[in-house]
């Protein structure tokens, strides 16, 4: 009824469909539309308590929005393979690792370009920059609304985004404890 045997069958399914409809994306791209358009109105496991973000992660997919997500987050292969160096991964090699270092990539996993941030050990101050596409067909504004967790203060820059239809702008988000 639930869990990952149940959900990996319908996200697989879905991610087809959106490929269908958007043979350009890739699966990141796909990954973010999913994420980005999910619901969080969802209750714990007693059905009656309002669920956390650990309970729901991204929350539950709207297949009908992520065919229109409005923005997306894309990672590209030197993305990828930059994690892998972060993690002493032996499918890049070193030499590829010492490419991607001179380019200026990061290693560290909360620097992908993902829809999600994850700050490991945050002690201090963290900032972490992300870039989105907007994939619809007219120009649009975002502006971004967070809702920090306890005991963090969450700041984006700039706090919104005027993107005109294909083209990717950055903005970057700032973690003080």
């Amino acid at each position: 009824l639930s869990g990952t045997s149940m959900s990996t069958p319908h996200i697989a399914g879905v991610a087809a469909l959106l490929l269908q409809a958007h043979p350009d994306w890739s699966p990141a791209a796909i990954k973010s539309a999913l994420m980005t358009s999910a619901r969080q109105s969802i209750t714990a496991p007693d059905g009656e308590t309002a669920a956390h973000p650990f309970d729901f992660g991204a929350g539950h997919i709207v297949p009908n929005d992520a065919l229109d997500p409005g923005l997306v987050y894309d990672v590209g292969d030197a993305e990828y393979d930059a994690f892998a160096c972060g993690t002493g991964s032996t499918a890049v090699t070193t030499a590829r690792c010492d490419e991607l270092a001179s380019a200026g990539f990061s290693f560290s996993g909360s620097d992908m370009n993902q829809p999600s941030i994850a700050v490991s050990r945050l002690a201090d101050e963290r900032t972490v920059s992300r870039q989105v596409t907007n994939v619809s067909d007219q120009s649009a504004t975002y502006t971004a609304n967070v809702i920090a967790p306890a005991g963090i203060s969450v700041s984006v820059t700039p706090p919104s985004l005027t993107i005109p239809a294909g083209q990717t702008a950055s903005f970057d988000v700032t973690f003080n404890v």
